[in-house]
């Protein structure tokens, strides 16, 4: 594989460089991945369900919020697959491609955020284009004014991408069963608290408080949980082989 273009070896006294070559290593190795699927993703829904709705009458409609977060999540998946060993190759430290992959996270979660955000202002604004299409747009997310819905996509985009980057490191390090550990250990842990929260009766409060702080409320109280994800990634990454 070629590596015209990517600088970090050429530029050892110069961390920041060498953070922008592994970002720009992504971009480099698979396009696709980072670049054209969530663009095809987010254009090409838009256009299906607006000729759908042409076509059929007014309604319909998917939230393109989740759908960007499973591509935000395969991204990170693709880059310790695919990236990782060969930035180490080339000579990058552990921690210059993870700030180089989170870099490439973070840049496409703001510009998606900001296109969702555009998106489900639009559709509100237009009543779905005039044909009542809601690919973006939600109360739940918009309520609390658009500052507020470009966080919470931001925060659900960014979630994923983490999730994504934990998920691929645990298989680099530990294979593929480390992956269903981790996923039974979530199951375990959602049916336990569930489990409290039945024997407590408890889940018409906890019913009214998602209610009384909605998706964002919701979102910021994921972001201790996606830093404490993020330093397990960084911790096992240290420790796993290219």
């Amino acid at each position: 594989m070629s590596t015209i273009g990517v600088t970090p070896t050429n530029t050892p006294t110069n961390p920041g460089s060498r953070v922008a070559g592994a970002a720009r290593l992504h971009y480099l190795t698979n396009p696709w991945a980072f670049v054209w699927a969530p663009l095809i993703a987010f254009f090409g829904l838009l256009a299906v369900f607006v000729a759908i709705a042409a076509i059929a009458g007014p309604g319909g409609g998917t939230s393109l919020g989740p759908i960007m977060a499973v591509f935000f999540m395969m991204q990170a998946y693709q880059s310790v697959s695919s990236v990782f060993s060969l930035s180490q190759a080339l000579g990058l430290t552990r921690r210059e491609y993870l700030a180089g992959a989170g870099a490439v996270g973070l840049i496409g979660a703001v510009i998606l955020s900001i296109a969702l955000t555009v998106l489900g202002a639009a559709e509100h604004v237009t009543e779905g284009f005039g044909l009542g299409v809601h690919l973006s747009y939600s109360p739940a997310v918009f309520d609390r004014g658009l500052a507020a819905a470009l966080a919470t996509w931001l925060i659900t985009l960014l979630g994923a991408y983490i999730a994504g980057l934990f998920a691929a490191t645990l298989r680099q390090r530990f294979g593929s069963i480390a992956i269903w550990v981790a996923i039974l250990g979530v199951v375990v842990v959602i049916a336990a608290a569930a489990a409290v929260i039945g024997y407590l009766d408890a889940w018409p409060q906890v019913g009214n408080w998602v209610g009384r702080v909605g998706p964002f409320g919701v979102a910021l109280w994921a972001i201790p949980l996606e830093i404490i994800a993020a330093a397990a990634t960084s911790l096992i990454l240290r420790r796993t082989p290219a």
